[in-house]
C-alpha cells in the first residue's frame, strides 16, 4: 500500500525541513513555504494529498485563507492549522469543520504526529 501523503506549509524553511524529515519515514512530504505554493503544490497533485500541515502567520497567503480555500476545494481534506498567536474570533468559521484542527505552538513532535495518525493513520 502507497504512503499517505502530507503537505507542510510554513514559510520558517527550517521548520519545514524539520517537519519532512520528522514525517518522511512513515509518509511522502511535499513542502511549500507560503500559501501560494500551496494551492499550486495541491493543484499539481490533486486527490494525492492526503492531509496539510500549515502555519498560519505567512506571507502571499496565510494560513486562515489557504485552510479556507482548501475547505472549499476538498471539504474532506483533513487541515491542522498551527498558531502562535490565535486571537478570539479569527478561527470561529471553523468552529463547527471537523476537518480542520488548530494546534497551539510551541508543541512537542509527538503532538502533530498523533494528530497527523488521528486523521490519515501511520
Amino acid at each position: 500500500m502507497p504512503k499517505k501523503t502530507i503537505l507542510i506549509v510554513d514559510d520558517d524553511e527550517l521548520l519545514c525541513d524539520v517537519l519532512a524529515e520528522f514525517f518522511e519515514s512513515q509518509y511522502t512530504v511535499f513542502c511549500a513555504f507560503n500559501g501560494q505554493d500551496a494551492q499550486r503544490i495541491y493543484q499539481e497533485h490533486r486527490g494525492g494529498i492526503d492531509l496539510v500541515l500549515t502555519d498560519w502567520n505567512m506571507p502571499k497567503l496565510n494560513g486562515i485563507e489557504l485552510t479556507k480555500w482548501l475547505v472549499n476545494t476538498a471539504p474532506a481534506l483533513p487541515v491542522i492549522l498551527m498558531t502562535g498567536n490565535a486571537k478570539t474570533g479569527e478561527l470561529d468559521v471553523f468552529q463547527n469543520n471537523n476537518q480542520v484542527y488548530v494546534m497551539n505552538k510551541p508543541f512537542e513532535f509527538n503532538e502533530v504526529a498523533k494528530a497527523v495518525a488521528g486523521y490519515i493513520g501511520t
